[in-house]
């Protein structure tokens, strides 16, 4: 009788933390989620925290855009691929200059390291997923 109750809790825990979805928040609440994370990390000033919004809340509704508008890739020819990997390369440099021009140098060398830490992560994540 316990293994038949230990067997159907496990099974529960199982399927309720399978059964959660990620919470569906709007951009201008993801941008002001992120804008209080970096305010907690980097000290931010409110004039500061309101152009970090502004350039969150623009990065994450292009980003939704991109998302929605997604073609199959194994479709694209080379050159499509190429264009699209160049254009998210410029904009990648342009996010960079603007937080450079927002931020302090020891604000943005703080943000820098916190950008290669999560490249890191996600790459090892990356790694993890394909070897299953």
């Amino acid at each position: 009788m316990k293994k038949l109750f230990l067997a159907v809790t496990i099974l529960g825990v199982v399927l309720t933390t399978s059964a959660q979805k990620k919470a569906n928040f709007t951009a201008e609440q993801k941008a002001a989620l992120k804008t209080k994370q970096l305010t907690l990390a980097l000290d931010l000033t409110n004039s500061q925290q309101d152009e970090i919004y502004e350039l969150q809340v623009n990065a994450i509704k292009k980003h939704q855009e991109k998302k929605e508008g997604k073609a199959d890739r194994n479709s694209l020819s080379d050159t499509q691929k190429y264009e699209m990997r160049m254009q998210h390369l410029d904009e990648k440099i342009a996010i960079k200059q603007k937080y450079k021009s927002i931020l302090n140098e020891k604000q943005y060398e703080k943000w820098e390291k916190m950008q290669m830490r999560k490249a890191k992560k996600r790459k090892i994540r990356k790694r993890e997923f394909h070897k299953k």
